[in-house]
């Protein structure tokens, strides 16, 4: 995704699982997910389309954290 930085970032978004605190690791194509300094999920963008390679979380929850991440990484 052009555009995109590479340093990490914090969210903190109300989700299925309730109020997460995350930090999002950019990479390539995709984006880790750290609570607590451990893995939780990798989302993805895919045909417009928010999803988890892996997590337990649902796909409400991968366009809430695929819409939050996109709109703090805009200038």
């Amino acid at each position: 995704m052009a555009g995109i930085g590479t340093e990490p970032f914090d969210i903190t978004i109300g989700i299925s699982a309730g109020k997460k605190e995350l930090t999002v690791f950019p990479e390539e194509d995709r984006y880790t997910l750290k609570e607590s300094g451990s893995i939780v999920a990798v989302i993805k963008q895919n045909e417009g389309r928010w999803q988890f390679t892996t997590g337990s979380y649902t796909n409400e929850d991968a366009q809430k954290i695929g819409a939050a991440i996109i709109k703090l990484q805009k200038p």
